[in-house]
């Protein structure tokens, strides 16, 4: 709501044309390099945080869920994904649908819920969503100390302001 009523932002998703557009990362517009890259940082990693910063609407969700499945050993892994709202579904994935905003205490408790839940299940990859308040920064933290890869989406302009922004919301 604004002072002349109310504001939408509509994001319309087509299930088949992201699956067959984004089949792999240079159907991206990513380089055959930064694929590897990419690829090679989810194949050889035991444990870790795999950031994909960007602005809004640049396709950091998109990257995060054509990049799992690329992961040499994704048949052997058990991936689950937290998300606000679940934008591309992928059978493969187990994948939680949360409702959150920042400051609204039932929001946050239904992500701190499935956080702790998905530990539970004994993932080898988890992909926490967006870090975007202290509670969903330290628990993509301790998801990666614990020896699970862990991917989050970031707001950001550029990698290195990244390191500010979990700084500043307390990560260590």
């Amino acid at each position: 709501p604004h002072i002349l009523g109310h504001g939408v932002n509509l994001r319309i998703l087509s299930y088949d044309g992201l699956q067959t557009r984004f089949s792999n990362l240079q159907a991206m517009g990513f380089s055959g390099e930064h694929e590897r890259d990419i690829v090679d940082a989810f194949s050889g990693e035991r444990g870790g945080l795999i950031l994909f910063i960007a602005g809004t609407g640049e396709g950091k969700t998109s990257t995060v869920m054509t990049a799992i499945p690329m992961d040499r050993n994704f048949d052997q892994r058990k991936w689950i994904s937290i998300e606000d709202p679940v934008e591309i579904v992928n059978r493969r994935i187990f994948q939680i649908p949360i409702q959150r905003n920042t400051g609204v205490a039932t929001d946050v408790e239904g992500y701190v819920a499935a956080m702790s839940n998905t530990l539970r299940f004994d993932p080898d990859g988890i992909n926490a969503g967006e870090i975007r308040d202290q509670i969903s920064a330290t628990l993509a933290e301790r998801a990666a100390m614990t020896g699970h890869i862990t991917t989050a989406t970031l707001h950001g302009t550029e990698p290195f302001t990244a390191f500010h922004r979990l700084i500043d919301l307390g990560a260590r």
